[in-house]
């Protein structure tokens, strides 16, 4: 296996099956793409949450002729925040299915995975999988939010796939160790602030091929989110045991160029939000020790 730095990520590659560079210009475009709109959906929701500023505004702190008009620039300043264009969310490029294909064994082979810290979480490829490790604490008063995760790729050929009209992928990945998040103790009037810490388990499927002539597509994708860190301001904390086995969302799909690869592309992804006094930790020192751990095994399609 070998390691590079791409931007604010990195990729393992297997030694002995490396997807032609085309393949990996545009998995490197669909990555950044996709953790672009994640960061931009952390952007709407700071956005949308009220300053420090704004809540003081907001309480009256001034006179009542001057908090009326500062209220009202307050709302309209919010209101600006708030704009379509930070919508986090991804678009695939999508065309119509024209099913049809050729051969046998249908078993997905490994061949790259490509990950991005984030927000003071690292990711580092070990023996025994990728671990995310660290933790972050903050104290600030305004929401922020970011995001960790990691995509694994995987090929198969029209050479060893069996004939049909339709595809059932049932990848998962093994996940290992536990994430903990705490948020402190909100006692109004005294410490009034938000304070939460949330945390999302995102996972992803999608099958895609490049279609002659058209380029990168996408055959078919699933989704699911998970809440598996909530807590806000009860000053408690919240430990999310990975249960090892982790079925990656289901996928039925057709393909759009019978005659050409198939490449199937996971993602196991952690959404963070902190506000006020609050922490989230993957491991218990900043090392991978003692980390959460992701591996991602193959796996073969079957005829739907």
């Amino acid at each position: 296996m070998t390691t590079t730095a791409i931007e604010n990520s990195f990729v393992t590659r297997h030694s002995e099956h490396r997807l032609p560079d085309e393949v990996e210009e545009a998995l490197n475009r669909d990555h950044a793409a996709r953790m672009a709109a994640v960061r931009r959906g952390h952007e709407r929701v700071a956005a949308a949450r009220l300053t420090a500023e704004d809540r003081r505004v907001l309480r009256g702190a001034e006179s009542r002729v001057r908090a009326d008009e500062a209220v009202r620039h307050a709302l309209r300043d919010f209101t600006a925040r708030v704009r379509p264009e930070l919508l986090g969310r991804f678009v695939p490029d999508l065309v119509d299915v024209d099913p049809a294909p050729r051969a046998a064994d249908n078993m997905m082979w490994w061949a790259r995975t490509q990950w991005f810290p984030g927000g003071g979480i690292g990711i580092e490829s070990l023996s025994d999988g990728l671990h995310y490790f660290g933790q972050r604490t903050y104290d600030g008063d305004n929401l922020i939010g970011f995001s960790v995760a990691s995509f694994a790729t995987f090929e198969l050929p029209r050479e060893r796939r069996t004939p049909a009209a339709r595809y059932r992928s049932l990848p998962y990945t093994e996940a290992f160790g536990e994430v903990t998040g705490w948020a402190n103790l909100q006692v109004c009037p005294w410490a009034c602030d938000d304070k939460w810490c949330k945390c999302r388990l995102v996972l992803r499927q999608s099958a895609i091929q490049f279609v002659p002539g058209q380029g990168f597509k996408l055959c078919g994708e699933n989704i699911t989110q998970t809440q598996i860190i909530d807590r806000d301001g009860e000053g408690t904390g919240e430990t999310f045991g990975l249960p090892g086995f982790q079925p990656m969302p289901p996928l039925e799909f057709a393909l759009l160029a019978p005659n050409e690869t198939l490449i199937i592309d996971v993602e196991v992804r952690f959404d963070c939000q902190l506000e006020g006094s609050s922490m989230i930790t993957f491991s218990p020192n900043s090392t991978p020790a003692g980390s959460v751990v992701v591996r991602y095994p193959q796996w073969s399609v079957t005829p739907a």
